[in-house]
């Protein structure tokens, strides 16, 4: 019998249907979907290599496009307004506070803004030191019975406005003794007299220049116990050759030259350390400043001989020897020295002139040059040269932006005042702004001197700008000659390998040091001429006629200084990737805590600085992956899709030797806050890597003496500080490589 369909037959195979049809439907749209990924990654793969090629064309266009640039502003750099420069700015002694800086201040202003920068002026109320203008500071030797046997020449220049010489912060006072002669007088030379059995206590203190700064000198004076001291230049130093050739004939100090300078130990306004020197400001008395309490006074060759002629001690060790023209050094003297200062502390204003060109893309980056403009004297070398190079550079690139270009980044120009004094000006200012340069300051070059040779040019710095150097060294041909400036930099100032050019490490000799000591500020500074002193440095013999008939005739070492410097400016400023190599520092890292290491390791053989190597390594490493990173991603100059990366890297880059910097600064030390790189403590000329570790470990001199346990709980802490500094920056620097290496974007 035939079965009819019911109701509820033709429902279950409208399901049964219905199942069928939506598995088809499904089918579809997961075959449709793959055919469509497939076809975009085929599309996307095709068109990305066309992307990329067209990406590489167009990087190649536009890093050639930016060298072109560049080559363009560097070739209207003019050697005969380099000249013109220097002869306005030397041609008159130029002494902060005193009128002749001010007006110089005046025209670098209003050179600023004739050359389309924003220009300003930063002034500060500071406590400088001055000689007196009633009497004149001596030094003069006596018998026993009182008789005078020699007294200084009583110094008169009033036709030229030279200041009499004398030693910035030395206290007014007479004061007399026995002399006692101490060669360079450095930590070693007054170790020395302690182990010849001699005490300086209650003595004047006579010591050469040279070897260490001068307030060096006088601070281990005072802590070895000495009423004064007197300084002088040692012809060994400053002029090795016969009286009748000396300046005008030679390069070599006169006799009669007197080296005048600062002694303050410690740099900034002495009133106001820690703040700006505004006039509201709570300001310490003198006495609390933390100042000299000897009277010093420097004095000349000359001078020095008649004094040390009279001397009748033993003989001083050999190579205590100078070359004065008396029969033997002698160490110690029955006649009295009597030392006579009279200077005169005084509040005056110093002013800073600082020169502006926003970023066109960064504005808040700020790439900053910078050189003083005050000198004891006429200052042709130091600080002039300096100071007339910098103009030239805003006189081109003033033209360029007369033709529509901007820097990407902004560009600071900077005239500091009251630096002979103790880096005043430029310490001021960094106090002032201190946030804003820790947040957006990405270098500082300093040109201090600039100019006293020929032969080569000279940097130091931080390790993260020494590539960039020495690459713009390689673009600039040295005039009238087959070498390239870094050719000349690898024959006349090889390492000791003899492979690459000496890059040292920086002191507390300039303004770079507020920059990298409180901002942690990545800095160089650049001096052009050879391993010989600058001999006529801070003396009334730095003139025009030195440089141009014995530093540099012609004007060729001004022209290739300013070359490379423009250089080197513009690439921090304008290359979309920030030009530093981490490597460079991790490298120089690695090679100065090996000695230190091995220091620590010969005075303790169980103390553990595995960390602190590990630590090293760790940034070492994480500068390789950031490096070749950076390589691989260095293939599109696409700003729109790679602002991103770029801000990225360049916030990870720039920050990099900001982590050095710790709070609390170094034990002692307080206002220095880098804890990897400072000045030495007992020369501030000197430089030093992990400055806490080697202060601490100069205070172990007796293994076995009761605070022996004490001082190695120091080296212990400063170690353990160290490698916690040196694990945060590798943590930071691999921590952007993490963020990068996530990104897609690629940029050039």
């Amino acid at each position: 019998m035939k079965k009819f369909r019911t109701f509820e037959d033709d429902q279950v195979s409208f399901e049964d249907n219905s199942k069928k049809s939506a598995l088809k439907k499904k089918v579809f749209i997961i075959l449709l979907s793959l055919i469509v990924v497939v076809f975009s990654f085929v599309l996307g793969y095709i068109t990305r290599r066309a992307t990329f090629a067209c990406d590489s064309k167009k990087a190649s266009k536009n890093e050639d496009h930016r060298e072109k640039i560049y080559q363009d502003i560097v070739s209207l750099i003019d050697t005969n307004k380099i000249k013109e420069n220097l002869r306005f700015y030397a041609g008159m002694p130029h002494l902060a506070s005193f009128e002749r800086n001010n007006l110089l201040g005046e025209d670098i202003y209003n050179r600023f803004i004739m050359n389309g920068f924003k220009a300003e002026k930063v002034s500060y109320d500071v406590l400088l030191s001055l000689p007196s203008s009633q009497k004149v500071n001596v030094v003069s030797i006596y018998n026993l019975n009182g008789t005078l046997l020699f007294k200084t020449n009583v110094f008169n220049e009033n036709l030229t406005g030279i200041v009499p010489p004398f030693n910035a912060y030395s206290p007014k006072g007479n004061v007399e003794g026995e002399p006692i002669y101490l060669n360079y007088g450095r930590v070693e030379d007054f170790e020395k007299l302690k182990d010849l059995g001699v005490n300086c206590s209650g003595k004047i203190v006579i010591v050469r220049y040279g070897k260490n700064a001068r307030g060096s000198k006088v601070e281990l004076a005072e802590k070895y116990g000495a009423v004064g001291v007197v300084i002088y230049s040692d012809p060994e130093d400053s002029g090795p050759v016969n009286d009748d050739e000396l300046f005008p004939k030679s390069k070599w100090l006169p006799r009669n030259g007197v080296q005048r300078g600062t002694i303050k130990y410690s740099y900034g306004d002495p009133l106001t350390d820690g703040y700006p020197a505004k006039d509201w400001v709570y300001r310490l008395e003198p006495e609390n400043a933390g100042l000299p309490k000897i009277p010093t006074q420097p004095i000349s060759a000359y001078d020095a001989l008649n004094i040390m002629k009279e001397m009748d001690g033993v003989i001083v060790p050999k190579d205590w020897r100078g070359k004065l023209n008396i029969t033997d050094y002698r160490l110690t003297g029955s006649k009295i020295v009597k030392i006579e200062v009279y200077n005169e502390n005084v509040i005056r204003t110093i002013t800073n002139i600082i020169g502006t060109i926003e970023g066109s893309v960064e504005p808040d980056r700020y790439v900053m040059l910078g050189n003083h403009r005050d000198a004891w004297a006429f200052g042709a070398v130091d600080s002039s040269s300096g100071t007339s190079i910098m103009m030239e550079m805003a006189r081109v690139i003033g033209e360029m932006l007369k033709k529509g270009w901007l820097p990407r980044r902004t560009i600071k120009l900077m005239s500091w005042d009251g630096e002979e004094h103790g880096l005043l000006g430029s310490n001021e200012y960094v106090e002032e702004f201190l946030h804003d340069l820790r947040n957006h300051g990405v270098a500082y070059l300093n040109l201090d001197p600039a100019i006293f040779g020929n032969e080569s040019l000279l940097a130091i710095g931080s390790g993260l700008v020494r590539d960039v150097i020495w690459e713009s060294a390689k673009k600039v041909a040295y005039p009238d000659s087959t070498q390239t400036v870094y050719e000349r930099m690898l024959n006349f100032n090889p390492d000791e390998e003899k492979k690459l050019p000496k890059f040292g490490g920086l002191t507390s000799a300039s303004d770079y040091t507020p920059f990298y000591c409180l901002a942690g500020v990545t800095s160089a500074n650049f001096k052009f001429g050879s391993g010989e002193t600058f001999t006529t440095y801070h003396t009334e013999y730095d003139t025009l006629e030195w440089i141009e008939n014995y530093a540099d005739p012609g004007y060729k070492a001004h022209l290739a200084y300013s070359q490379v410097l423009t250089h080197i400016l513009l690439r921090i400023s304008d290359l979309p990737l920030i030009p530093f190599d981490a490597v460079v520092l991790s490298e120089i890292l690695k090679e100065k805590s090996s000695k230190i290491i091995t220091d620590i390791v010969q005075k303790d053989s169980t103390f553990n600085t595995s960390h602190l190597l590990n630590a090293i390594n760790k940034f070492e490493a994480s500068s390789i992956k950031l490096k070749m990173l950076l390589k691989d991603k260095h293939q599109s100059t696409n700003v729109d899709q790679s602002q991103l990366s770029l801000r990225i890297v360049n916030d990870v880059i720039m920050q990099i030797e900001k982590l050095f910097l710790r709070d609390n600064g170094l034990p002692g030390r307080e206002k220095i806050k880098n804890y990897i790189a400072a000045p030495a403590a007992t020369n501030k000329y000197g430089s030093s890597m992990f400055p806490s570790i080697l202060d601490s470990l100069y205070q172990i001199k007796f293994p076995h003496s009761a605070n022996y346990t004490k001082e190695w709980n120091v080296v212990k802490k400063e170690v353990s500080l160290v490698t916690l500094t040196i694990e945060a920056c590798a943590n930071w620097v691999e921590r952007g490589v993490h963020i990068l290496s996530q990104t897609k974007q690629s940029f050039g």
